[in-house]
């Protein structure tokens, strides 16, 4: 297939974008308007080789709820389905582990911009790597009952 033809589909995606990005940052709007370039489908299709996809680092203003881009030394945190924003100093102090599930390149390389809480619970001879859902405070420890 010809990346640097753009199919329908992608002419469509980026009409869409470009009604949906009103207000928003220029960082972002570049963003939103990349994801129809057939160079950038091109990516998203070898990416979804390794099953990663392409996603927006962002945040939103407390007070309207504005989209703003990430800063630079913030990570995305998801624990017990609720969204945070940490430092990498914040999340040391996590005593959970944290698996990492989204990445950007900023200036010198790789940097993790998205993380999530997880917990080993043992279930028979195996462990299972799971999201905590619920509060944690429930009577099982992850102890095997044997």
């Amino acid at each position: 297939m010809d990346t640097a033809t753009p199919t329908k589909d992608s002419e469509a995606l980026a009409s869409m974008v470009i009604q949906s990005t009103a207000g928003l940052p220029a960082e972002l709007q570049v963003a939103q308007g990349a994801i129809g370039l057939p160079e950038v489908q091109a990516m998203l299709r070898r990416l979804a080789d390794f099953n990663l996809g392409i996603y927006m680092p962002h945040l939103h203003e407390d007070e309207t709820g504005r989209f703003l881009p990430l800063p630079d030394g913030l990570i995305q945190v998801e624990d017990d389905l609720t969204v945070t924003f940490q430092t990498e100093q914040q999340l040391a102090r996590q005593r959970d582990p944290v698996i990492q599930v989204g990445w950007l390149w900023r200036g010198d390389g790789v940097h993790a911009t998205a993380k999530c809480v997880s917990y080993c619970k043992k279930t028979g001879s195996a462990h299972d790597t799971m999201h905590r859902i619920g509060s944690g405070d429930s009577d099982d420890d992850g102890s095997d009952p044997a």
